[in-house]
């Protein structure tokens, strides 16, 4: 029955309202984790976390679950230098499966409800992908769990946020996240050498992040071809900045136990296995298109994993035919040549038009031999193979004679009526001087390399892809050209037209 005073009608309405928002703070505090005393800050925080780690927690999955968590020496060393007063910029560059992920777990952990806790602490953690960001959540959930950690996740909003006693964690996915308007004493950001240009908003958002609390930034990642964390280890030098890196060199064969090691500290620990790395360099060097995944993830050389190649492998290989179903000869063919130096390759490739034939040729000088040269260029025993296959000739002395080249090219084309050829118009001088050498008089169309609407380079890329996608295409098993394309990488201008380019100094991208 309704209140027939309205003052007793508002003041019964309000103390119901203040009951509801009473039993609101009391299920809200039942959720929140004990309140536990302040920790005296260490005065070594990297071997509070180590010790830590090993009396507290406990790994959650795999082999070693419920073994005590250990953090490696390194791991623990990087972890001092990072942590040093004055530092406002750490880098942490190592290959992949080295235990990153378990090393900022145990990190957080330790600000969340460890011997780093301090009253209103907060952080954030960045993950390259929204996808990262949850498995990155969970494996910080997991770890909790496992070592019987009082902290509450929650995900929303997605993905998701940590709160321990008296201190949070934000976890923000790079696609989806802006960064800014957040206050934070440590920012961690997982896989940053991955985060390209278009997310420089923010990292600067997140540096910014802790000016206010006075904190700091940790980036940790294999090397990848992220622009900022490249500027990252540029400044190593800046007092406020420490970075470690551990790569193999730029040049080592994948197969080198000694560039395993330099990239791989965690083999030393057990951390990653020796037998992997054994069977994934076999397996980079028998098939090159795996090569630059090995050089991202395992060898931590600066490139992309993923990066943008002329064509995937998948979609070249449907091109690739026995050899006694190759179409002919027929209607004339296309030639296009590249002339070398003394460290770059020769080649040269004529397609026939009409039918979709495809034919590819390197050569070499001999000086230096072609072990020697495959050492250098970081790919092994692949030159060696492409000879045996009869895909790269080898011409004496210290320079591929480019007129000796198109010579016996004409001697392989005998007979075949060559409709144009084309070659690079900023060495038209030497193209025309090799030609008369050869004694041949081919039509030339000269090409301009380049990315832009008006560069042949872009036509010739987009009119490549398009023979590949069509399957209008068709070659026989051509290592040559198979490592070219892995070895390739695609670098656009501002409106978006490709170019095409080397993913790596020594990479041998000529027969494209």
């Amino acid at each position: 029955m309704p209140y027939k005073n309205p003052a007793r009608q508002r003041a019964a309405m309000l103390e119901a309202n203040r009951r509801y928002r009473a039993r609101k703070r009391a299920a809200k505090q039942a959720k929140q984790p004990a309140t536990l005393p302040i920790p005296k800050p260490p005065a070594d925080p990297a071997r509070a976390v180590a010790q830590w780690a090993r009396q507290a927690l406990k790994v959650p999955t795999g082999p070693l679950a419920g073994k005590p968590f250990t953090i490696a020496p390194w791991q623990e060393d990087w972890l001092r230098e990072a942590l040093k007063p004055g530092i406002r910029e750490a880098g942490l560059s190592v290959a992949r499966k080295n235990g990153k992920s378990g090393l900022v777990a145990a990190l957080l952990l330790a600000y969340l409800a460890g011997p780093l806790r301090r009253d209103q602490w907060r952080g954030v953690v960045v993950s390259l992908t929204g996808k990262l960001a949850v498995e990155l959540r969970d494996a910080i959930e997991a770890t909790a769990k496992a070592s019987g950690i009082d902290v509450t996740v929650r995900r929303s909003p997605y993905p998701g946020l940590i709160v321990g006693p008296g201190t949070r964690l934000d976890i923000l996915a790079a696609d989806k996240a802006t960064g800014h308007a957040i206050g934070a004493d440590v920012v961690v950001i997982d896989e940053a050498g991955l985060l390209q240009e278009g997310q420089r908003g923010l990292w600067d958002a997140v540096f910014s992040a802790v000016s206010g609390r006075d904190g700091r930034l940790l980036a940790i990642s294999i090397r990848g071809d992220g622009p900022m964390f490249a500027e990252l280890c540029d400044r190593r030098g800046d007092p406020a900045v420490y970075w470690r890196e551990y790569a193999a060199p730029p040049d080592s064969p994948l197969d080198d136990p000694g560039a395993w090691a330099a990239a791989n500290p965690g083999l030393a620990d057990g951390i990653k296995s020796a037998r992997y790395m054994a069977d994934a360099a076999r397996r980079a060097l028998a098939n090159p298109g795996s090569g630059a995944s090995f050089r991202a993830h395992d060898l931590n050389l600066p490139q992309a994993p993923t990066r943008e190649m002329i064509v995937e492998l998948s979609d070249w290989m449907p091109c690739v035919v026995p050899a006694d179903e190759l179409p002919p000869r027929e209607g004339g063919c296309v030639v296009g040549f590249d002339m070398g130096g003394s460290s770059s390759m020769t080649a040269a490739a004529a397609l026939w038009p009409r039918t979709g034939r495809l034919e590819a040729w390197g050569a070499f000088p001999s000086i230096p031999g072609l072990k020697d040269r495959g050492e250098a260029d970081a790919v092994g025993g692949l030159y060696e193979r492409l000879r045996t296959r009869g895909e790269v000739r080898v011409y004496q002395g210290r320079v591929t004679p480019a007129g000796a080249f198109l010579g016996d090219l004409s001697a392989i084309l005998a007979g075949e009526r060559v409709i144009a050829a084309g070659a690079d118009r900023y060495r038209k001088a030497e193209a025309l001087q090799a030609m008369e050498a050869a004694g041949v008089r081919w039509p030339m169309q000269w090409r301009g390399q380049g990315a832009s609407a008006k560069a042949d380079g872009s036509h010739d890329v987009r009119a490549f892809q398009r023979l590949v996608l069509s399957r209008r295409l068709r070659t026989r098993e051509s290592l040559l050209l198979e490592s070219a394309i892995s070895e390739s990488s695609i670098r656009r201008d501002s409106a978006g037209n490709p170019a095409l380019a080397k993913a790596r100094d020594k990479g041998r991208i000529d027969s494209l």
